[in-house]
């Protein structure tokens, strides 16, 4: 009964990785900056549990093609999560702890290739048949390799955690900090997550040395089957994520009326200083390069209404917030067709906000009176 659910969940993890891996690729493209750590985590998700669909289903010949690189893709997670952590803090940290950290990944590849390169088939075929959650049912040339790569696993771990608490710390420092720092701080919901998958791999690691009889394929497959769904989840939201966190940190220190006392007092004069304020963060940080800026977050960000947020738009700028917004990204869409003019129009509309070429279009002839492509023609002939 628990093989068959372990299957079940495998397939799970299968179909939930590539679908997720697919519509990120495919259908909808999120921010390019950090948004690939989230595409490589589910790029070796994909990886990982189609190598374990092979093995649950038997399929040994198959999967000798794709054990040496499993490690690479295992090993990869942790310092793919660190680097997506920094990039979305917009964050850097090269001590030498970090450069050991990334380089774990290859060093377990060039230890499984050095156990199973020299196998003949045969020998191939019956060590990737044994079983890497269980100690002691293996031959000692499988025995020693799984020793030396949970030690390193775990202190790959170690080194994670360390970083994650100066993480932390940090995080902290800058939440209270009044200041507008290029740095950002994270959510704290970020940080319990990835302190439960944390706090998985500490016990897991205590009771497998220790032997305690448990189901241990059944518990890690539950646990990557939730990471798959957290991490799609993630890339799902990932642009809105990001938003969020620069609004967090811009609007930090604006300090608002509560929304109906800002309703009721509501004026020309107050609503100027909103719309410079609004005009100065897109100017400055360049806000609307992210598609996923919203007037629902702006306006939560700012405690103000939406429908107040939109009438001071309208009113000052006679535009409706998706109007006001894609000028200025198609104010910089031009600045880029007369700096860069070997870029496609594929590559200007994904930088400068926009998911579809479609819409580009339409924004792009509704504020120049051309399309992209009248507009690039007209920048050659001159």
């Amino acid at each position: 009964m628990v093989a068959g659910i372990e299957k079940y969940l495998i397939i799970a993890e299968l179909i939930s990785s590539v679908i997720f891996f697919l519509f990120f690729f495919i259908f909808r493209r999120i921010e390019k900056t950090c948004g690939k750590f989230i595409m490589l985590g589910m790029l070796a998700s994909v990886y990982i549990s189609f190598y374990d669909f092979l093995i649950e289903t038997n399929n040994y010949s198959t999967a000798l093609f794709f054990f040496p690189l499993y490690f690479l893709a295992v090993f990869a997670m942790y310092p793919i999560a660190y680097r997506y952590l920094v990039c979305v803090a917009n964050d850097r940290n090269d001590r030498i702890i970090i450069k050991i950290f990334s380089f774990m990944p290859l060093l377990a590849t060039l230890i499984t290739w050095a156990f199973y390169l020299p196998l003949d088939y045969e020998s191939k075929y019956k060590f990737i048949q044994q079983n890497l959650n269980q100690l002691g049912n293996s031959s000692s040339l499988f025995f020693f390799f799984q020793i030396i790569i949970y030690s390193l696993y775990y202190i790959q771990i170690i080194i994670f955690i360390i970083i994650f608490i100066q993480i932390y710390l940090l995080n902290k420092k800058r939440e209270k900090s009044l200041s507008r720092a290029r740095n950002l701080f994270l959510p704290k919901w970020l940080f319990f997550v990835i302190a439960i998958f944390i706090l998985y791999e500490t016990i897991y690691f205590v009771l497998f040395f220790i032997e305690v009889n448990l189901q241990f394929d059944l518990i890690t497959q539950l646990i990557n089957l939730l990471f798959i769904i957290f991490i799609g989840i993630l890339g799902i939201k990932h642009d809105e994520f990001v938003i969020s966190i620069q609004l967090d940190n811009l609007f930090k220190n604006k300090i608002s009326e509560p929304k109906e006392k800002i309703k009721k007092a509501f004026n020309e004069e107050e609503a100027k200083k909103i719309l410079a304020e609004i005009k100065s963060l897109l100017e400055e940080e360049k806000l609307y390069l992210n598609p996923a800026l919203k007037i629902e977050l702006v306006a939560k960000k700012l405690h103000i209404p939406i429908n107040s947020l939109s009438e001071i738009i309208n009113k000052l700028e006679g535009k409706n917030f998706s109007q006001f917004i894609n000028y200025y990204r198609i104010e910089e869409a031009k600045k880029l067709m007369l700096t860069t003019k070997s870029e496609s129009i594929e590559d200007i509309f994904l930088q400068v906000g926009f998911y579809t070429r479609s819409t580009f279009n339409r924004a792009f002839k509704s504020i120049t009176h051309k399309t992209p492509t009248e507009f690039l023609k007209s920048i050659n002939q001159d």
